[in-house]
């Protein structure tokens, strides 16, 4: 996919336009994401494996030993 940002003093709020032949899976997942609607991943890493993880998983995050931790619902990654 072609990606262009024009500047413009008067586009508040930004608005987006997607020029396509039609609706494919690439543009829906586009859409989605500037609607906001994008799937919130961070990332972990435990044993030297980094592992993707959506929000919704995470039960809290914390501080210990000056390292950021979280806790999942099923399992511990720091």
């Amino acid at each position: 996919m072609e990606v262009s940002v024009k500047i413009k003093e008067d586009a508040v709020p930004p608005y987006a336009v997607i020029y396509t032949e039609e609706v494919t899976e690439e543009v829906s997942r586009a859409i989605a994401s500037l609607n906001g609607e994008g799937n919130h991943k961070i990332f972990g890493h435990r044993d030297n494996k980094v592992f993707l993880l959506n929000y919704k998983d995470i039960y809290y995050f914390y501080c210990e030993e000056k390292k950021y931790l979280l806790r999942l619902k099923k399992v511990f990654l720091k």
